[in-house]
């Protein structure tokens, strides 16, 4: 780019230097530059005006081929620049050549770059181009960079515009996909407006998941208590519920002890994904906040859900503190957030978590050894039953050895039979075995 400019600067300043050498010496000569690309010179004959008019349209038509060609290299604020000094025409011709580039990756890049960047300068004329655009594939990439590059307060028209594109003009998914993408920018300047739309476009915008979450969450940051109501309307889309939990996080960023207690007094009409969402949120600022309120709530699905989350989340980082708070859970939560624990540890260090677990005793260990056992079968099923046979609650232990032989059985069935038929497990539980489908 920088070698296009050097080179174009030098064949004005050239051309200005021959019109000076050439003309009368009785005649005053003066230059005038517009936008760096174009001089005229006072005296010249028509012919002479001609021909560098025409010389500096075909300087021009290259070094836009240059661009063109190195586009995915510019960085964005230089080529923000370059089209921003450009006339809206000079603009448009550039995007028809890339209108009439072959299809594939490459000009799929060239497209994004380039739309992203006239998106920011004038995105109604670059989504009409994009429309225009010859196959969904290159249409998709130019409308997606689109609604990236535009501002927000544009999105409300390239929502709209979306909207009334021909049904064929892009494949539902992504169609649905940008429609989403633009909803969502536009909730962050009007969040009413947006819910109001996607409530009236295409029957509600079945399946907008992402979008009806973000509209919810932007409205709750300033008016919490509209927002769940829009939120909590029946709809028919099975997504709507999700809306919920938006509302929650929006609400919890403004308020968050409000909006823990009103999940909290809530749970049976908020639901699991609200409560999941939500323990995300607290853990991700104070850990031990979001166990406090997680072992606090007041429905035993609730506290297992929260708590498994939080399990699964300390397993990630540090393994051995996760299961020491794990077997400090009370009993009927506690099982569930030891299989996340497990799931991650036993992976990574076998050896280790079968210490930790002979340090155990009762339940604890019994639940710690279902866990792990149930981790090991995939790799290594006969490790695995010799500790599931360990465990000492009766029914926990007939679980897990049925659970890891059946699964077994489907994939190396004769070695499963050859272990069950000389285990010293009593002849009746064999043959139960034996008789049991393969699970898969």
């Amino acid at each position: 780019m920088q070698r296009s400019v050097f080179f174009l600067v030098g064949g004005i300043l050239i051309g200005v230097l021959i019109g000076y050498t050439l003309a009368p010496t009785s005649k005053k000569v003066t230059t005038t530059a517009v936008d760096g690309k174009s001089a005229s010179v006072a005296g010249e004959s028509p012919a002479a005006k001609s021909e560098t008019t025409s010389a500096t349209q075909k300087y021009s038509a290259t070094e836009n081929k240059v661009l063109l060609g190195n586009i995915t290299t510019v960085p964005f604020q230089e080529l923000y620049g370059l089209l921003s000094s450009q006339s809206r025409e000079e603009v448009m011709k550039l995007a028809q050549q890339l209108r009439e580039l072959p299809p594939g990756r490459e000009t799929n890049a060239k497209i994004a770059v380039f739309f992203k960047a006239w998106a920011h300068l004038d995105p109604k004329a670059a989504f009409t181009v994009a429309a225009s655009f010859k196959t969904s594939e290159t249409k998709g990439a130019a409308i997606g960079a689109i609604i990236d590059g535009a501002d927000s307060v544009a999105a409300s028209s390239l929502a709209q515009s979306i909207n009334e594109l021909p049904a064929d003009a892009l494949p539902s998914g992504q169609r649905s996909n940008f429609l989403g993408r633009a909803l969502m920018k536009w909730s962050q300047v009007d969040a009413v407006a947006a819910a109001k739309f996607l409530d009236a476009s295409a029957g509600g915008a079945r399946g907008l998941m992402g979008a009806r979450v973000t509209i919810a969450e932007n409205w709750a940051a300033s008016d919490p208590q509209a927002a769940l109501a829009w939120a909590q309307t029946p709809s028919d889309d099975p997504s709507a519920k999700y809306a919920v939990s938006g509302a929650i996080a929006g609400w919890w960023h403004t308020d968050p002890r409000a909006a823990e207690d009103y999940v909290a007094s809530h749970l049976d009409s908020v639901g699991a994904e609200t409560v999941m969402a939500l323990t995300r949120q607290i853990f991700g600022q104070d850990p031990q906040r979001a166990k406090e309120w997680a072992t606090q709530l007041s429905t035993v699905e609730a506290r297992r859900s929260a708590t498994t989350f939080i399990a699964m989340q300390l397993a990630q980082s540090d393994p051995k503190s996760a299961g020491e708070w794990v077997v400090t859970l009370p009993d009927d939560v506690r099982e569930r957030a030891m299989y996340s624990v497990m799931n991650s540890w036993a992976r990574r260090e076998p050896e280790a978590v079968a210490g930790w677990i002979n340090a155990l005793s009762g339940n604890r260990r019994d639940e710690a050894i279902g866990a792990y056992s149930s981790t090991l079968s995939v790799r290594n099923p006969t490790v695995a039953l010799t500790w599931a046979t360990s465990i000492s609650d009766e029914k926990l232990r007939d679980t897990s050895v049925h659970r890891i032989v059946t699964t077994w059985m489907y994939r190396s069935p004769r070695e499963a039979t050859a272990w069950i038929q000389s285990s010293t497990l009593p002849e009746a539980e064999k043959t139960r075995l034996l008789a049991t489908p393969p699970a898969r």
